[in-house]
């Protein structure tokens, strides 16, 4: 069997849940809790976990982000963007319940200084005028060693060489999230 992931009320293609973003549509605040979730059929020899979160859609230019007039084209370059980053969470936990981090080291998400957790989850606030929706990635990898060795406040360029190496599968759940009220259903 391979490694498994869900999360709760976030599936492929669809849109996730406001509860779970940073921001609302124009950009209101919104829940900003981590979602729950659980795994399964981790491989032999995974000592722990490491679950990343990653906006795969976040303007490289942010010139026109969020001014009235203006938009962020959809075709416009773009670059990752990190919500979530925790490792060493232990090899006996099989998931995180909302809001919780499992006993892991949690990262420095890309918001930094702006944060209002900036080691641990901010969910989703892409512009409210980029007109494409954000596709959302959680991603969990089963690691061959207890601790990553990292100290909170750890960046994504810290982690992936470590995930690199001792990374022995992964598993991932695609969502995709909008401020924009025109890419927003109903």
């Amino acid at each position: 069997m391979t490694l498994t992931l869900s999360v709760s009320g976030i599936g492929e293609g669809r849109l996730m849940p406001e509860h779970h973003a940073l921001c609302a549509p124009h950009g209101r605040p919104a829940g900003n809790v981590s979602p729950a979730m659980s795994w399964a059929h981790a491989p032999e020899g995974a000592r722990s976990f490491a679950l990343v979160v990653v906006d795969h859609d976040a303007a490289v230019d942010r010139s026109n982000v969020n001014k009235l007039g203006r938009s962020v084209a959809e075709d416009m370059p773009r670059r990752d963007f990190y919500h979530w980053l925790l490792i060493d969470i232990p090899a006996d936990v099989s998931g995180l319940g909302e809001g919780e981090t499992g006993g892991g080291v949690r990262g420095r998400n890309d918001f930094g200084v702006k944060s209002h957790s900036a080691n641990g989850y901010d969910g989703p606030c892409p512009p409210w005028n980029d007109e494409r929706a954000h596709r959302y990635e959680f991603i969990l990898h089963a690691v061959d060693v207890p601790s990553l060795r990292l100290e909170e406040g750890f960046t994504f360029a810290d982690l992936k060489p470590l995930l690199e190496q001792h990374s022995l599968a992964s598993a991932s759940v695609l969502g995709t999230y909008s401020t924009n009220r025109a890419l927003i259903p109903g």
